[in-house]
């Protein structure tokens, strides 16, 4: 069974869709959590109308704590042996648990990614993210560079519970990743189909579209960035491709974004030592590119070179 969570907190205009797109479906070994999380629009009713129509919705309601505890939620009370974390105001393609049960069928799999297509709120496809086909292929070979929307992959829950792995609650930005990031060091055999399955609206009222994210990046960058190494010492990873380069990427947005967004700079340049010094001593290196290392060192300095490098690219 594939269980999809949907935290739902005021998306009112957008939520039917959502919810057909579900109904939609051929596939039938599946169930929804929809998590309403203390919306004061009408999104409750249209859960609990919907919920009358097909037992396979599952509605919660509960007092308003955020997305990361709306998912943790939905994780709580999940049957199915993996997981789709969906926002209730994208939808999902008319094939989707289809091309993904198949996939489950034929693949000897933990992990399944997928293409996305955005839309813009008058319906126009305005871009769009693709997955080669990678089956049977080494772990570093089929995870890419690129972080992955959370909506853009299928886990298996036996790996999520085995560990615990849980959203951090209060983390306005950059949870998705840190869950993520945790996640696949713990998967042995992920796969990929070509196939886009997810379409993401991309929204004015959207978070990533905030003029807060920044400063939330400032703020939980950070830690976000200590709790991964934490999690690499407790759980003895090893460094691979795939995970240098996360690291790589989470030590620039913790100083990028301290640089950018003042008042969050005190007692960065420590943490980001004690984080550079602990992974090398769990025997890591190659996270550490010629911008990270003149960062941990000196903050001002890796703005400088970050500056005269981005001078050169023009």
């Amino acid at each position: 069974m594939i269980s999809l969570i949907i935290p739902v907190y005021n998306v009112e205009p957008y939520l039917r869709k959502c919810l057909d797109s579900l109904l939609a479906q051929d596939y039938d070994d599946w169930e929804a959590l929809i998590v309403e999380d203390g919306s004061t629009d009408g999104s409750g009713a249209i859960c609990d109308e919907y919920a009358t129509r097909d037992s396979r919705l599952r509605v919660f309601h509960k007092m308003n704590e955020g997305v990361s505890a709306a998912r943790n939620f939905g994780l709580d009370n999940a049957r199915g042996e993996w997981i789709w974390f969906v926002d209730s105001d994208d939808w999902i393609s008319e094939d989707a648990l289809d091309r993904l049960g198949e996939t489950i069928r034929d693949v000897n799999c933990d992990t399944i990614f997928f293409g996305i297509e955005y839309y813009d709120e008058q319906n126009n496809l305005i871009g769009q993210e693709d997955r080669n086909s990678a089956v049977d292929l080494p772990k570093d070979k089929t995870i890419i560079n690129e972080d992955y929307p959370p909506q853009n992959y299928l886990l298996r829950r036996e790996i999520v519970e085995s560990n615990r792995l849980r959203f951090t609650p209060a983390t306005p930005t950059g949870e998705d990743l840190e869950f993520q990031y945790k996640y696949l060091m713990l998967c042995h055999r992920p796969a990929a189909i070509e196939h886009r399955l997810y379409r993401c609206l991309r929204r004015e009222g959207s978070a990533m579209r905030n003029p807060r994210t920044l400063e939330n990046i400032a703020r939980c960058s950070p830690a976000i960035l200590s709790r991964l190494v934490d999690f690499i010492i407790a759980n003895n990873i090893t460094e691979s491709d795939w995970l240098a380069s996360r690291l790589c990427r989470s030590f620039k947005s913790a100083m990028s974004s301290n640089y950018l967004v003042k008042g969050y700079r005190k007692g960065l340049q420590q943490r980001l030592r004690d984080a550079d010094h602990r992974l090398k001593s769990a025997g890591f290196r190659k996270y550490s590119d010629a911008a990270v290392k003149i960062g941990v060192h000196n903050l001002r300095a890796y703005f400088l070179f970050q500056y005269f490098r981005s001078l050169l690219k023009r």
